[in-house]
């Protein structure tokens, strides 16, 4: 948990030491910061859309994943307007597993 919070405050620093306004928000207060960068988990999207989407590391955060953290992530993948960035750290070997095929889109 202490390392979520140092990893989230890094990334928000990160973007503004590049001018780049940005801040952690969860729940509705996402909803309050549409002039900058939101930096948020997956449970606080759900039902909102962004123009852009960028998810950071997916496949260590499906590495793993229950039903549930797949269909998360899928509802993160689909929260993006114009644009969407997703980022590994590995292999693709976590879009292989049979129980993501279900979200493929051929």
């Amino acid at each position: 948990d202490q390392l979520i919070k140092k990893a989230r405050k890094s990334l928000v620093d990160l973007l503004e030491a590049h001018f780049i306004q940005a801040r952690w928000a969860t729940g509705e207060d996402v909803k309050e910061h549409v002039d900058r960068v939101v930096v948020t988990d997956y449970e606080s999207i759900v039902g909102l859309e962004f123009d852009c989407v960028f998810t950071i590391g997916i496949d260590t955060r499906l590495a793993d994943a229950s039903r549930d953290d797949l269909q998360s992530a899928w509802v993160a993948l689909t929260r993006a307007r114009r644009f969407i960035c997703v980022t590994r750290t590995g292999s693709d070997d976590v879009f292989e597993r049979q129980v993501f095929q279900e979200y493929h889109v051929s």
